[in-house]
This record gives structure tokens, C-alpha cells and sequence, in this order.
């Protein structure tokens, strides 16, 4: 590929909202250029928990939780204050709608956290459990050359060179010789980790935020996407031009992606709709006091899929 080319949408910025919104649009038959400034895809939510908060999704109501939207909004009223537009109702209302069409045409699953409070659990509206979903782990291997593009955890999340350990791990590694489950446990993470290391620099059972974006960056099964074009662009160091007008971020390089191999230099214009999703400021204080922030971009998200599905 070479010269400017011409896409339905153009998404910056490969993060999970970044990602999603692609995504999403891949599924819808658009053609879609997804850019990120690094080498690597993930932005923080690969180095994170990978945890979202969304209220009222068929994962809480099969245990046991009732409709959740009314005291969520309760919630999020309390803490942030009223609504001024209609971009938190969309949120609460295709959230849950976002989580099943992923799980239904896509790699992307979660699973409800049996018990995750929300974050300021003294105020109304606020919950012990129901809420918050985590991504099912993934199995690395399954990128193939893709794997090294998702950006490594950070330190804490990994143990003896890159084994990622979560939460349902610390048992097992803290009392091996608990219980004889305990340590088969340890010896099957152990024995996967070795392997891993003979042909990975790191290991390939990825949990958490790191197994939510190799989720995302799996490839879509090409009966799903029968006429769309889904590239990793990376973007120049310089600043982001503006994204309207005849010419949108020209100059960019387009790596190999889900369905461009032998990307070249290339230029996008012509974009139908674009999406920015830069990701997080890093050590932005305010961002703790949002729950909005566990996904690091879901609002984006949620309105992205609404917006796609209205246009197609």
C-alpha cells in the first residue's frame, strides 16, 4: 500500500476505547484505519487491571443482581453530579448492549467479578458487587506475530520474568502445599511459564487489561468483515494535524495489520467519521474520583458503537 488511501473512519489512538470503536466498526462492514503513536498497541488499559464498570449486563443479572441502571445513575449523580447532556444516559443504556455484541461477534469477553465494590462506597446509589467485569484471560500464542505488538504489564502484575499473576493466583503461589489443588495450580503455572520462556521474552497467559487488548487485537473472522479493511497505522511523533478537511493525518506509516500485510507509507483522507481516543493524561489526580476511569475510555466506546450502528 502506498500513497493516500481512502476509509470509512479513522480512529487514533489504540487503546481500548480506540480499539473497541475499530472494532466495532470492522463488524459493521467500514472501512477502518486504527492509528497509535507508539509501536505498540494497548495504551495504559494493556498495563492496567483491565477492569469496566458497567451496570445492568446479562453477566450480573445470571448472578442473581436485578436491573442496576437506577441506582448506577443514582451513583453516578452523586459522585459527579447531574447530567448535563445525554452522553452518561448512552452510557448506561448501550454498556450492557456494548458487552454482549462483543462477546457475540467478536473475541472480546468478560466475566462479573463476584465481589468488586465501586470506589466510593458511601455514597447513594453505590454497590458491593454487580458492577465491575473482567476481561477472560487469553492465551498469547494465538496472536502469533501480533504478540509482539501488545505492550508488556507493568512489573507488579508479572513474577519470575514476565509470568502474569492475578488475583486467583496468589492462593496457590502463597500456600502451595495447601491443598493438592492448590499445587497443581502452581506446578501448571510454572511448567506453562518455562515454556513460554524457550520461545517468548515473556509469558504468553494474559490476564487482566493485558488479555483484554490481545482480545482486541485478535483477528475478526473474515466471514464477519466481508469488504472492510482494518490497518495499525503508527503516527509520526509530531502533533496530530486536525482531523477534518480533505487530508487527515497524512504521512502516516501503516504497519502490517488484521487485513493490510505488506502495509507501506500511507496517507488517509477522505475519512467518513473519526474517533479520538488518546488514552488517559498520565497522573491526572481528578481521574481517581471517576469511575469512568476503570475503563479508561468506555463513554467513548459506548457512544462509538451507538453512533456506527446508526450510520450503517
Amino acid at each position: 500500500m502506498s500513497g493516500d488511501i481512502e476509509v470509512d473512519v479513522l480512529v487514533a489512538g489504540a487503546g481500548a476505547a480506540g480499539m473497541t470503536a475499530a472494532l466495532v466498526c470492522v463488524l459493521q462492514g467500514l472501512d477502518v484505519l486504527l492509528c497509535e503513536k507508539s509501536s505498540q498497541v494497548g495504551g495504559t488499559t494493556a498495563t492496567s487491571a483491565g477492569t469496566i464498570w458497567v451496570p445492568g449486563t446479562k453477566q450480573a443479572r445470571e448472578a442473581g443482581f436485578g436491573d442496576d441502571i437506577p441506582e448506577a445513575r443514582r451513583y453516578l449523580d452523586s459522585i459527579i453530579g447531574p447530567a448535563t447532556d445525554d452522553r452518561r444516559e448512552a452510557y448506561l443504556t448501550t454498556g450492557p448492549e456494548l458487552v454482549d455484541y462483543l462477546a457475540q461477534n467478536s473475541a472480546v469477553k468478560f466475566s462479573l467479578y463476584a465481589k468488586h465494590p465501586d470506589y466510593l462506597s458511601n455514597r447513594p446509589g453505590t454497590t458491593l458487587a454487580g458492577r465491575a467485569l473482567a476481561p477472560l484471560p487469553f492465551d498469547g500464542r494465538l496472536l502469533g506475530a501480533d504478540f509482539a505488538k501488545l505492550r508488556a504489564p507493568i512489573g507488579e502484575f508479572m513474577a519470575l520474568g514476565g509470568m502474569m499473576i492475578g488475583r486467583d493466583d496468589i492462593e496457590p503461589l502463597a500456600r502451595p502445599f495447601a491443598s493438592p489443588a492448590a499445587f497443581r495450580a502452581l506446578a501448571s503455572l510454572l511448567w506453562r511459564h518455562a515454556t513460554d520462556r524457550l520461545r517468548y521474552r515473556r509469558g504468553t497467559r494474559l490476564i487482566m487489561g493485558n488479555a483484554l487488548i490481545a482480545r482486541l487485537l485478535t483477528k475478526v473472522p473474515a466471514d464477519r468483515t466481508p469488504s472492510a479493511a482494518y490497518a495499525l497505522a503508527e503516527l509520526e511523533r509530531a502533533p496530530l494535524p486536525p482531523l477534518t478537511g480533505e487530508t487527515a493525518l497524512a504521512g502516516t506509516h501503516v504497519v502490517p495489520g488484521h487485513a493490510t500485510p505488506g502495509a507501506r507509507s500511507a496517507g488517509a483522507r477522505g475519512a467518513r467519521d473519526a474517533f479520538a481516543a488518546p488514552g488517559d493524561p498520565p497522573h491526572e489526580p481528578t481521574a481517581r474520583w471517576l469511575p469512568l476511569a476503570v475503563l479508561g475510555g468506555a463513554l467513548v466506546i459506548a457512544i462509538a458503537v451507538a453512533v456506527v450502528i446508526g450510520v450503517t
